[in-house]
């Protein structure tokens, strides 16, 4: 038998240009696909993760088998209420991606709500990411605001801090390269007061909550966490460990009036600073309220709205950005990890999908896409090298062996 075809059988993939064999085999929590490499979680004697322990899996019922209509029928009736008197009901924020994309359709399309949407375009934004915004908002009739921030300052920040995780790699410098897409929070408010618009509404769900992340604590992915006494804490214990981690790096230090801002004031769109700041204003998460369900959302999109997909994009999830792949590549260096481990597993977990579809799932989606790495390179004026190590085959979403 080949090494091709023995890798083929134990799940190893080969990579995007077809001509590097994955060789790294990780193994995996036996409950959901966690990946033992993972340094932030714990695995007992049998190979089950620490985060598995504390959460019983579902053995048989889908949270979608759930009867929710009646929650999200007052859900849209308390928006519509709340919105009497107002030229809007919520806006929306809009990124391009297939969740927002998904979000804004069903708030038009299946609450009929009166919806105003704002999107902000990042230097690592495809151009069909873009016209997928600009399409949608057009086929579902919803005014688009385009967001405004400092695109240098963006780039600029985001290159520092590759820089030094080069150096130094870390997942708090992960995280402060995305620290200006924190503003976006902050925009988001300002909008909603300018046009008198009651409710943000926005699509994250439960199952992004990624267990390496510095500011991740059990518990997060409930709806409970976003309460003001939960993100104060949250807010002040990132901050702390910010703060810290950027004084003793003198060559980023310039950035710690934005670290702060992000930490304390914008980390979430549900921040004690923007919940005092912005009274009158409430955000929601739309799939806190009704269960995610992945397959309509990709359906819907694709089929009522053309969403499209990147050329050489390996997964509709985190679309809507080329920084999400080179984000996933350095956590897997650093912590040995990636987001679309902490997203399948928790669907495992919540009994959403199974554990083998997930497995099948990662030996496509789970392989990083160097073509999108590339894209941010180029924006960062950084060479592909940079990244790339020569070691494509090596740092990828590991194929599992169990």
């Amino acid at each position: 038998m080949s090494q091709s075809d023995r890798l083929s059988e134990t799940g190893a993939s080969v990579d995007s240009d077809l001509t590097r064999i994955k060789t790294e085999q990780v193994e995996r929590c036996v409950s959901c696909v966690l990946p033992r490499t993972l340094k932030e979680v714990s695995f007992d004697v049998g190979g089950r993760c620490s985060v598995c322990g504390e959460r019983k899996i579902p053995p048989d019922a889908s949270p979608l088998q759930a009867d929710y209509e009646p929650q999200l029928q007052a859900f849209a009736d308390d928006l519509r209420n709340r919105g009497t008197g107002h030229q809007y009901d919520c806006l929306v924020g809009l990124s391009g991606g297939r969740d927002s994309t998904y979000l804004l359709h069903q708030l038009s399309r299946k609450h009929g709500l009166r919806c105003l949407a704002a999107y902000y375009r990042t230097p690592f934004t495809h151009s069909v990411v873009d016209d997928n915004v600009r399409r949608t908002a057009k086929i579902l009739d919803v005014p688009l605001i385009d967001i405004s921030i400092n695109q240098e300052q963006h780039r600029k920040v985001a290159r520092d801090a590759c820089l030094l995780w080069k150096k130094k790699p870390s997942p708090e410098l992960i995280n402060l390269s995305c620290v200006v897409c924190k503003l976006v929070h902050r925009e988001l408010y300002r909008i909603a007061r300018t046009h008198d618009v009651a409710t943000i509404i926005l699509g994250g769900n439960k199952y992004e909550e990624a267990q390496f992340l510095p500011a991740y604590v059990a518990g997060d992915e409930e709806a409970g966490a976003h309460s003001f006494l939960s993100q104060a804490r949250k807010s002040l214990r990132v901050m702390r460990r910010g703060i810290a981690f950027l004084v003793k790096r003198p060559s980023i230090i310039r950035h710690l009036p934005m670290g702060v801002r992000a930490s304390l004031m914008y980390l979430t769109p549900h921040t004690s600073y923007l919940q005092l700041r912005y009274p009158g204003v409430h955000a929601v998460e739309y799939f806190y309220v009704r269960p995610y369900d992945e397959k309509d959302c990709v359906r819907t999109i694709r089929e009522e709205l053309d969403w499209r997909l990147p050329p050489d994009y390996k997964t509709d999830w985190r679309a809507d950005c080329a920084f999400a792949d080179l984000k996933n590549y350095m956590f897997l260096k650093t912590v040995g990890a990636s987001y679309m481990d902490a997203f399948l597993s928790n669907m495992v977990r919540d009994g959403t999908i199974t554990r083998d579809e997930a497995l099948r799932r990662l030996a496509d989606e789970g392989t990083i896409s160097w073509e999108r790495i590339r894209h941010a390179a180029d924006v960062l004026d950084l060479p592909i090298e940079f990244f790339d190590g020569g070691e494509r085959a090596a740092v990828s979403s590991a194929r599992p062996t169990t």
